[in-house]
């Protein structure tokens, strides 16, 4: 542990005393493994071990996507886009968790943005275009599956439909 933890070290290896196990995978959270994460201007020792958080960065915005995409019927759709769409990754991996502003494993600080391929620009369009999806959704004649479609193909999402 380098002398740069947002944490003091006997507070990490008392926190690492007590074998918390990664609520994910269940492996045990040690000095190689742990990830910190600030929240609330306050760090705190994640549930999470590296990799789980490594891994939840790197999928959380596609499944939001694929939710959206591969919604078949209004109550799923309007499940999945009554939730921001995420950008950060959150305390406890879901769409309703605190958001988390930084990390720092490996000794070094990490970005908690989810990793996503569109720029803010692009993400803010398709941010405002869900919402139109959303306000029309309470139209009983709005067709909104095509509109999912259409959206799809505007931001070539179509890799993350899921084929029969």
């Amino acid at each position: 542990m380098t002398d740069s933890s947002p944490v003091q070290t006997d507070l990490i290896n008392n926190l690492l005393d007590l074998n918390p196990q990664c609520i994910i995978c269940f492996d045990q959270i040690n000095q190689n493994n742990f990830v910190l994460a600030k929240i609330n201007s306050e760090w705190k020792l994640n549930s999470y071990c590296k990799d789980c958080v490594e891994y939840y960065k790197s999928i959380m915005w596609k499944n939001y996507i694929s939710n959206i995409i591969n919604a078949d019927c209004k109550k799923s759709l309007d499940r999945s886009i009554n939730y921001p769409m995420p950008k950060f990754l959150t305390d406890n991996s879901s769409l309703t968790g605190n958001q988390i502003s930084s990390l720092y494993y490996n000794d070094s600080y990490m970005d908690s943005r989810l990793e996503i391929e569109f720029n803010e620009d692009t993400l803010n369009q398709m941010i405002m275009d869900i919402e139109i999806i959303k306000n029309e959704m309470s139209d009983d004649d709005y067709d909104y599956l095509s509109h999912i479609e259409l959206f799809s193909r505007k931001y070539n999402l179509e890799k993350y439909k899921k084929t029969s």
